[in-house]
């Protein structure tokens, strides 16, 4: 595990309350190192902030099946602005619950792990007015 990358991670979940009554970073399964939420635009379609097991850190728009039945449109709109705010730097993956779960999710994401933690904050405020 990459320790920058995890520091990195433990002050944007600090700036975003998002830590546990611990102190430490939400997380640490088998799909990642820790995440935080940044922002639920509807129950299962929400941006977050990923530390993955390949050491990358990612802004993603995390959206599942049932959020895309029950809510197309604004599922649809989220995606539409995520990809206009990150026009190219957008890849998208499917992701799976690490215990085998069917349960999958759409994501599209931006890789932030070279960025500092002051230009994801950054991002992160783009992120939130854009969307309110």
């Amino acid at each position: 595990m990459n320790l920058r990358i995890s520091e990195k991670l433990h002050a944007i979940a600090k700036s975003l309350n998002e830590l546990k009554d611990t102190g430490a970073v939400k997380g640490r399964k088998g799909n990642e190192h820790g995440y935080a939420k940044i922002l639920q635009i509807k129950t299962g379609c929400s941006i977050w902030i990923h530390h993955w097991h390949d050491d990358r850190l990612a802004i993603d728009l995390l959206i599942s099946q049932p959020a895309l039945s029950r809510y197309p449109s604004e599922c649809e709109s989220s995606i539409n602005t995520f990809k206009e705010l990150f026009t190219d730097m957008v890849e998208t993956k499917p992701w799976s619950h690490h215990d085998g779960r069917s349960k999958e999710h759409e994501t599209y994401y931006i890789d932030v792990s070279k960025k500092t933690e002051g230009e994801i904050l950054k991002l992160i405020d783009l992120i939130k007015s854009k969307y309110s």
